[in-house]
């Protein structure tokens, strides 16, 4: 049975609201908790915490809207990494399929749209984004069919509803799931439910700003400016919890910088952001954008140790990243090269299927390697991508103008060229050539007869690379060198004459530059060509 609520609570009255916290049993927090919404932990904090310690653990566990508005309430009062909600975390996590068994069965709307935005978040807080998704869409069915008509509107006391507040976590789930199409569609559902100030439009500005991130990070800057206004227009959010909503916003507004290679504007947008060391949910797009903060402005060494730092705060692996459409892996590749380890990137996308997002830093490898007819099949391959995303194609474009310049087919360089100048890219994207290793930017500009303007800095950040392919055969005869096994061993070893290991140990030689055994081996496992060497 649904828990009975008073109707006489004034909630924009601040000394009733503090009135009922110190004094108001379990049943009327709940009750503020539902129209107040954000409001309550975030304007008061300290007397919810109060309050919430009059009751036993299993009170609040059993009601995990109260537990999470708790949970929001100590995250402002002594940070995401105190001892004690990390406790309390843990325990909602244990009980987060209890929470879903009330939800299958609960007949109050309340319940299932407060609770069941609450069920949402518990699982993802801990990595599980398949669970969350799950939780979501049977969140959503329920609503949809105990509403008449399957999306709740605002006004009459509706803040009880939370308008847009179940949609804007399934689609944080979704944004860490890398599926953008599906997070864009909920946060703009999300968006349209959410209602006025003061407890309706938290959804709606948390839904605004993280669109502005993710079209930010996909290149369509025309949007994220549009949805940067709406977000920053949405006014009345509570200081301690306008962070945790307006994060995406900032994050739009560094990469946006970025992109202009506004240093000023960028660093202060990152200040603002914060570390991606921290518990904040978005810390993927906080660590990807602070390394992108670092490869446009030079210091991709530094922008390399943050990240680590940030991946290893949250026991993450970079090599093999996937979450948020591996956007993390795409940093961690892009810094690579950018210091000169670009045979690190090929080494790791050789003989798999490479990922759409990771075209570009591969295809910028052999650029930078001076590879241009690798670099020009792998940009043209991508290119052909319906699903590419705006940033990728226009840095695609980039790198097949460079390579075709390289190769002798101006026309075909100045076509691609013209197709980012007549799209308009470049009055946001000034950093496109500025990124390029010098020699390829500055043979682009004079083969194409580029003027000097606003789109044209000549930084040329990027590190040159040396990469070294062996064939099949020559592989196999270093890792048999790294192994200890002289030329005579090889080749009984493989059934191939003397003479022709002994071609193949030349071929090695001369391909890593190697005058010795030793030297070789040296050499083959800088490059990441051999995993050992004795």
């Amino acid at each position: 049975m649904p828990e009975l609520v008073r109707s006489d609570i004034d909630v924009t009255d601040p000394s009733a609201v503090r009135a009922v916290l110190a004094t108001g049993d379990i049943v009327d927090i709940v009750e503020m908790v539902d129209l107040m919404w954000y409001r309550l932990p975030g304007d008061y904090s300290v007397e919810l915490l109060a309050a919430l310690r009059r009751f036993s653990e299993d009170e609040l566990l059993s009601r995990p809207r109260l537990a999470v508005a708790g949970m929001y309430a100590h995250q402002i009062c002594f940070g995401e990494s105190d001892a004690t909600m990390q406790a309390l975390l843990e325990k909602l996590v244990v009980l987060g399929s209890q929470y879903r068994a009330v939800l299958a069965t609960t007949e109050d709307l309340y319940e299932v749209i407060a609770s069941g935005a609450a069920a949402i978040i518990i699982p993802r807080l801990r990595g599980r984004l398949s669970e969350s998704k799950e939780v979501g869409d049977f969140v959503a069915s329920r609503i949809e069919r105990m509403s008449s008509s399957g999306a709740l509107g605002w006004g009459n006391e509706s803040s009880r509803y939370r308008p847009g507040s179940v949609d804007v976590q399934r689609g944080l789930t979704a944004t860490l799931m890398g599926d953008f199409r599906t997070a864009v569609r909920l946060y703009t559902r999300a968006y349209a439910q959410a209602g006025p100030p003061p407890f309706e439009h938290f959804a709606g500005a948390n839904a605004a700003s993280n669109l502005a991130m993710l079209a930010a990070i996909q290149g369509q800057h025309r949007l994220a400016a549009e949805w940067i206004k709406k977000s920053t227009s949405t006014a009345d959010v509570p200081q301690p919890i306008e962070y945790l909503i307006g994060v995406g916003r900032l994050i739009a507004t560094a990469m946006v910088a970025i992109d202009l290679l506004d240093q000023a504007a960028a660093t202060k947008a990152l200040q603002l952001v914060g570390a991606a060391s921290t518990g904040i949910e978005l810390w993927p797009f906080v660590a990807s954008t602070h390394a992108a903060f670092h490869l446009a402005f030079g210091t991709p060494h530094r922008g390399l140790v943050l990240l680590e730092e940030a991946a290893f705060a949250h026991g993450h692996d970079l090599w093999s990243s996937t979450i948020a459409d591996g956007i993390l892996r795409r940093a961690h590749l892009d810094l690579l090269i950018a210091v000169g380890e670009g045979h690190r990137v090929v080494s790791a996308l050789k003989d798999v299927p490479v990922p759409l997002r990771l075209r570009v830093p591969l295809a910028t490898a052999y650029l930078s390697a001076g590879r241009y007819s690798r670099a020009l099949r792998i940009a043209a391959d991508g290119l052909r991508r319906m699903t590419l995303s705006g940033r990728d194609a226009a840095d695609l474009r980039v790198i097949s103008a460079v390579a075709q310049v390289a190769l002798g087919r101006t026309d075909a360089a100045r076509s691609s060229y013209q197709m980012l100048v007549e799209s308009g890219v470049f009055d946001h994207r000034v950093d496109l050539i500025a990124r390029l290793p010098q020699q390829d930017g500055e043979r682009l500009i004079e083969a194409l007869g580029i003027q000097s303007s606003s789109h044209v800095r000549l930084r040329f950040a990027s590190a040159p690379v040396t990469l070294v392919e062996l064939t099949g055969k020559e592989s196999e005869v270093l890792s048999a060198l790294a192994r200890g096994h002289t030329p005579m061993q090889i080749a009984a070893n493989t059934n191939t004459s003397l003479n022709t290991v002994r071609t193949h140990v030349k071929g090695i030689y001369r391909k890593l530059g190697a005058s010795s055994r030793a030297e070789a081996l040296a050499i083959a496992a800088s490059q990441e060509l051999i995993t050992s060497c004795v």
